[in-house]
Order: structure tokens, then C-alpha cells, then sequence
């Protein structure tokens, strides 16, 4: 695998899972999360069951569909590895002031039952497209299971949606969206991009090309998708196709500082 430069565009807006702390509805959310939190599944899945009809309609029963299925599929283990993993908790073994290694904490999941979980909730999000916090909850489950395809799929969905709906966005307790709420999408979108740019996978390329393709097809008069392909293709050394999307996304914000860094230090680089 190639390595790749470092990614300077992405606005990282870390988006946890679902921390509603309330019950609407008739979904009692915060009691649920605490029966998740204790491990009291039997609890939960009493509940889903009892309501999967009654409350199939109601956003706020697949926040506690979603958080169980990640929750009650993941199994915990330590691994041995050379290097310090990104994201995971891990402390290294020194002996005579050199590091042998790093323990890590990891997590593993039966995706079976998360991706039933996922579906079950995307065909769901007819009755309520506009709560942008069940879109990134099912990319945020995709993600922690490391399903590339599901991330990119429903950050496809949520960019289609936000121009049907003109961003007209909600969220499931009052002030969770800072600043406008298409911003606040925007935002989060360039996070999970991050993501899958991190992954440094062919799969995982291809995925942020193709949401970073549609986000200009959709926001042409935006930088986002212009920026993230020209850093993919600065990172990949072609760099003919990364001056001409840095120069486009230039064209749209004159002033950007990051853009012109970029393109800068893709100058720097054509020139080794």
C-alpha cells in the first residue's frame, strides 16, 4: 500500500453515537442506554421486541436499536502488536528502557446482526429522513465494525437528502447541531471522509472518491469535494490531477489559507 501524505482539508467534528439523554415518544432513551451501559441486554431486547411494531415509525426506537446491536454484538480483546494502533487504548512493555511492544485493547463484532440492525433502520428513515442524527448513528455503528461500504452508502444517502430536503436537518434532543445545520452535516461528512482516508485501503480509496465525487456533483459552489480529491491525488503522487482540483476549489475561495498551504507543498513535491 502506498503511503500517503498527510490530509490537511478534513474539519473533524467528532460525532459520538447517540448520547440523548431523554425520552420522547414513548422511548425511554436514557433508560435504555443505561441498561446498555450495565449490560442488561435481556432488558433492551425485551423492549425492542415489544415495540418493534408500535413504535416502527419512531425515530428514537432505532437510537436504542442501533446502540444494542453494536453493543450486544462486541466482544473485547487484548492484542500483541510492534506499533501503537490510531484510536485503540494501549500501553507499551519496556524492558531495560526499550519498548518490546504495545498490549492493545480491541474490539471485535458479529457484523451479521449489526448490518440487519443497519437495513432494519435505513428502511426506517422513510418515515423520518430529516433526523440527520440517525444518518451518522448507522455511519458511526458502519464505522466502529469498519464497514467501509455501509460509511460511504449512507454518507451518499445523507448528501442526496440534504438537497431534497434543503438541509432542513433535526436532531433528536434540542442544540445538538452547532451552527447551521447544513454546515453541521458538512462538517461531519468531512470526519468520516478522514476515516475512510485514514484507512489507507484500495476499498476505502475508492469509497472517498466516490462521496467526494458527489459532494461536487451536489455542492459544486462548495470546496469540500474538490479539496479531498486533491489531497487523494497529492497523496498518490498524481500530481496533474491534484493541481486541477486544488485550482478549482481555489477559483471558488481565493483566500483559503489551507488551499494555498496545499498547493504549495504540492509545488514542493513536483519539484523532489
Amino acid at each position: 500500500m502506498k503511503k500517503k501524505h498527510s490530509l490537511l482539508l478534513f474539519t473533524v467534528c467528532i460525532l459520538a453515537l447517540f448520547c440523548s439523554g431523554f425520552t420522547y415518544k414513548n422511548v425511554p432513551v436514557t433508560k435504555m442506554l443505561g441498561y446498555l451501559n450495565n449490560n442488561k441486554f435481556d432488558k433492551v431486547e425485551k423492549f425492542l421486541k415489544k415495540n418493534e411494531e408500535k413504535l416502527k415509525e419512531n425515530p428514537d426506537y432505532y437510537v436504542v436499536l442501533l446502540n444494542y446491536s453494536l453493543l450486544k454484538n462486541k466482544e473485547e480483546y487484548i492484542e500483541l502488536t510492534k506499533e501503537p494502533i490510531d484510536e485503540q487504548p494501549h500501553f507499551a512493555l519496556t524492558t531495560a528502557n526499550t519498548t518490546a511492544g504495545y498490549i492493545t485493547a480491541k474490539n471485535r463484532y458479529d457484523n451479521k446482526s449489526i448490518i440487519g440492525a443497519i437495513r432494519t433502520t435505513q428502511k426506517a428513515l422513510n418515515n423520518f429522513n430529516n433526523r440527520l442524527d440517525i444518518h451518522f448513528g448507522i455511519i458511526a455503528v458502519a464505522k466502529e465494525t469498519k464497514n467501509t461500504i455501509l460509511v460511504s452508502e449512507q454518507l451518499s444517502t445523507i448528501i442526496k437528502v440534504s438537497k431534497e430536503i434543503d438541509n432542513q436537518w433535526t436532531w433528536g434532543t434540542i442544540g445538538r447541531m452547532s451552527g447551521s445545520p447544513k454546515q453541521f452535516m458538512l462538517d461531519n461528512i468531512q470526519f468520516y471522509l478522514l476515516s475512510l482516508y485514514k484507512l489507507n485501503t484500495k476499498e476505502a480509496d475508492t469509497e472517498l472518491i466516490k462521496v467526494s465525487t458527489l459532494l461536487i456533483e451536489e455542492y459544486p459552489n462548495l470546496i469540500y469535494g474538490y479539496s479531498n480529491l486533491g489531497n487523494y491525488y497529492m497523496a498518490t503522487n498524481d500530481f496533474e490531477q491534484a493541481e486541477n482540483y486544488f485550482k478549482k476549489a481555489l477559483s471558488i475561495k481565493p483566500n483559503d489559507e489551507t488551499i494555498i498551504y496545499n498547493l504549495k507543498k504540492l509545488k514542493q513535491l513536483k519539484n523532489k
